[in-house]
């Protein structure tokens, strides 16, 4: 059965005072998106944006054209490494844009993670197999960062030929 709620919390209310309500759509215990602009409304009614998050995954299930949009949307209101399995999709399907500014902050999000983590190695995919040439310039800087990036990237810019200074230390 399909029921709308709406959500009364202290930005709700604030929302609800200016005149621009928001109702969420919930079949079941889910949330459902109407489109994909109620992704970010949604956000703003989420402490920690997990049930919106899930709605955009459903959404993209659906609307498998909608992933790179997604993943900037993803980018935007979630940390930035949440991306990822977006960008990636989108890229299996040839509609993902290395040059994007919010692929790189994803991707660099990512390599900051554990090596175990699945998103590192979707990272990886985007990075060394869909973006080398567009990405080369960042892989010196992202290495730099910190250990797990050093970890997630030196072995395989070394397989790739691309020699960066942090990886050497």
């Amino acid at each position: 059965m399909k029921k709308t709620i709406l959500l009364a919390t202290v930005a709700a209310a604030s929302l609800l005072l200016a005149g621009q309500a928001f109702a969420l759509k919930v079949v079941g215990e889910k949330v459902r998106l109407e489109s994909l602009d109620d992704y970010a409304t949604c956000q703003t009614q989420s402490y920690s944006g997990t049930w919106c998050h899930e709605a955009l995954k459903d959404w993209v299930k659906a609307h498998p054209a909608d992933a790179f949009k997604a993943g900037k949307l993803t980018r935007l209101h979630m940390n930035h490494w949440v991306a990822v399995p977006f960008f990636v999709q989108a890229f299996e399907k040839k509609a993902g844009q290395c040059n994007d500014p919010d692929v790189s902050l994803a991707l660099k999000s990512a390599f900051g993670m554990p090596s175990d983590e699945a998103v590192v190695k979707q990272a990886k995919t985007i990075a060394f197999t869909y973006c080398l040439k567009e990405l080369k310039g960042n892989f010196e800087g992202w290495a730099a960062e910190g250990s797990y990036e050093k970890t997630n990237l030196c072995p395989d810019l070394a397989k790739q030929g691309i020699s960066a200074a942090a990886c050497s230390k």
